[in-house]
C-alpha cells in the first residue's frame, strides 16, 4: 500500500492505493498508521536538527487529509506513534531510540520523495 502525494506548492492530496473493496478499511488504517509515525518521527528528527526534504506540518497535511476523507481521528494515530517510540525509549534506551527514529524520519522522507 503506498500513499501517494501531490506536492504543488500549498496544496497537498493523498490517495491510498488499495486491491478490493474488503482491504479497504484494514488498508487505510495500515496508512493512518504510518502516516501518524511519519509525522511524530519527523518532528523529533527536526527538533533534533535534521534537515529533511519534507516537514512534519507537510505529513500532518496529507494525514489529515486522509483523515477527514476516511473518517480517521488523525491525532489518535499520532498520539499511537508517540507511545509507541515512549516505549522504545525505555526499552531500548533514549539514544538507540532517537537513532532508530531518526532513521526511519529519513525512510518517511524518501517514501515522499519517490512518488
Amino acid at each position: 500500500m503506498t500513499i501517494r502525494t501531490l506536492i504543488g506548492g500549498a496544496a497537498m492530496v493523498a490517495a491510498v492505493l488499495v486491491a478490493g473493496q474488503a482491504q479497504a478499511k484494514t488498508s487505510n488504517e495500515a496508512v493512518m498508521r504510518a502516516a501518524g509515525e511519519c509525522v511524530y518521527v519527523v518532528h523529533v528528527a527536526e527538533s533534533n536538527g535534521a534537515r529533511l526534504n519534507h516537514s512534519a506540518e507537510q505529513w500532518a497535511q496529507v494525514m489529515q487529509m486522509f483523515a477527514e476523507r476516511n473518517k480517521f481521528d488523525a491525532k489518535s494515530y499520532v498520539d499511537k506513534a508517540k507511545a509507541k517510540y515512549r516505549k522504545r525509549s525505555r526499552v531500548m534506551g533514549a539514544d538507540e531510540a532517537l537513532s532508530h527514529m531518526m532513521q526511519r524520519a529519513k525512510a518517511c522522507d524518501k517514501e515522499l520523495e519517490g512518488l
